[in-house]
C-alpha cells in the first residue's frame, strides 16, 4: 500500500490534485463477488466521462499526461463514533467503492473557454472548476440507476491512499478488487 501512497504524492508534486471519491450504490442484484463487479464497472464509466471532459483528445499520446488516474479500492462500513444512515449499513451490506483520483489542475481562469493550450505551460485541462464542483454540477452525467451518490473530497496529502485500503490492508478486500484505472 505504500506504493500507492507514493503514486499519489508523486503525481501531486508533478501538479495533479488530488480528490477522495466514494461511490454509494443502489441494491444490486447477485452475490458480492458480482455485486463488486458491478461498482468497478461503473466506476469504470464515470472515469471514462470524467476522461472526455478533462482531455480534448483522450487516446492520444500527446494529452496522456492529462488523463485522470483513479485509484479505486472496494470497501465495507467500519463502526464509527457517529450516528450514520442506516441506508448505508442496509444497501449491499454496506459494500461501496472508494478512490483516489488525480487530475490536472483547471487552467489559469485568464483562459477563454476551449482553449486548452498555453505557449508557457503547454496542453491543458478542459474543465474549468476544480473536480468537486465539476461533479456537484454534473451529477446527471454521472449517476445512473446503479449509482445513486458519488461524494468528491479534495485532498492535499498523500495519506489518503491509506485511508482508502484500510479494508484491503485489513483483509476484509481482496488483492483482485483494486484497481488502478
Amino acid at each position: 500500500m505504500e506504493s500507492y501512497s507514493e503514486l499519489v504524492g508523486h503525481q501531486m508534486q508533478k501538479g495533479m490534485d488530488a480528490y477522495y471519491f466514494s461511490f454509494m450504490f443502489n441494491q444490486l442484484p447477485g452475490r458480492r463477488r458480482q455485486q463488486t463487479e458491478q461498482m468497478l464497472a461503473e466506476v469504470k464509466r464515470v472515469r471514462d466521462i470524467l476522461t472526455r471532459q478533462v482531455v480534448r483528445k483522450p487516446e492520444s499520446p500527446n494529452w496522456e499526461h492529462l488523463r485522470p488516474v483513479f485509484i479505486v479500492c472496494p470497501d465495507l462500513p467500519v463502526a464509527k463514533h457517529v450516528k450514520q444512515k442506516v441506508r448505508a449499513f442496509n444497501v449491499n451490506d454496506g459494500l461501496h467503492v472508494n478512490a483516489v483520483v488525480l487530475v490536472p489542475p483547471p487552467p489559469p481562469c485568464y483562459l477563454p473557454r476551449g482553449v486548452n493550450q498555453h505557449p508557457l505551460f503547454g496542453k491543458l485541462s478542459r474543465l474549468r472548476e476544480p473536480l468537486d464542483v465539476h461533479f456537484e454540477e454534473s451529477k446527471r452525467f454521472y449517476l445512473t440507476e446503479k449509482l445513486y451518490r458519488i461524494h468528491v473530497t479534495p485532498v492535499r496529502g498523500s495519506a489518503i491512499a491509506d485511508y482508502v485500503f484500510k479494508n484491503f490492508k485489513s483483509g476484509k478486500i481482496d488483492y483482485d478488487n483494486v484497481r488502478v484505472l
